[in-house]
């Protein structure tokens, strides 16, 4: 399923996800998963306290890199508060 900005943003908030648990203007927030569009490229990360990118997709389809950053977030739905390491996913 492809969604648009608005649809992930609809998502976000019926689902009560807080903002400080993500970024969808490429602010580099800490501990909050990342949209950040790099010239074509979408990436989509979590930025630990430390600065450092951890989970980290390139898309080229901004539709794809939206789907993937909405599936981090069910997880925080799932198991509020925390946000996962990279290794919960295997990657």
């Amino acid at each position: 399923m492809s969604m648009n900005l608005d649809d992930l943003k609809a998502k976000l908030r019926t689902n009560k996800i807080p903002e400080n648990r993500y970024s969808l203007d490429g602010e580099l927030k800490p501990m909050a998963y990342v949209l950040y569009e790099n010239y074509a490229v979408f990436e989509i990360f979590y930025m630990n306290e430390r600065g450092g990118r951890d989970d980290f997709h390139a898309f080229n389809n901004y539709e794809e890199a939206l789907d993937f950053l909405w599936q981090r977030m069910e997880y925080y739905v799932k198991h509020p508060p925390n946000i996962p390491p990279k290794s919960v996913f295997g990657k």
